[in-house]
C-alpha cells in the first residue's frame, strides 16, 4: 500500500502547519486523488509557513518547516523535526 502526505497550514493564514494523509491506489482519477484526505499530525502549533518532507534512510519522515517569525520579523526560524508515519498518521499507519 503506498501512502501520500502533504503539508499544509490548519491554521488561519501562515499558522499552525501539519499533515494531510491518503492511502494511493493505481488508476485514482485527478478528483479522486483530490478528495477525501485524512487529517493527521499537527507540527506547529504558531506561526508557520513553508514546509517539507523527506524519507530517511532509518524510515522515518524528515519534516522541516518555517515556524514563528524571529525577533526582527525577516523571517522565519528554520526548524527540522524527525517523525515517524505512525506519529503523522495519529497511529493509523505504521512503517515495516
Amino acid at each position: 500500500m503506498e501512502l501520500a502526505l502533504q503539508s499544509v497550514p490548519f491554521g488561519p493564514g501562515r499558522s499552525n502547519v501539519g499533515v494531510y494523509y491518503k492511502e494511493i491506489e493505481g488508476g485514482m482519477t485527478a478528483a479522486e486523488l483530490a478528495a477525501d484526505w485524512k487529517k493527521g499530525m499537527q507540527i506547529s502549533d504558531t506561526d508557520s509557513a513553508y514546509s517539507t518532507m523527506i524519507l530517511q534512510q532509518d524510515g522515518r519522515i524528515g519534516f522541516y518547516y518555517e515556524e514563528e517569525l524571529n525577533y526582527d520579523s525577516t523571517g522565519y526560524e528554520m526548524v527540522y523535526k524527525s517523525l515517524t508515519l505512525e506519529d503523522l498518521t495519529s497511529g493509523e499507519y505504521m512503517t515495516l
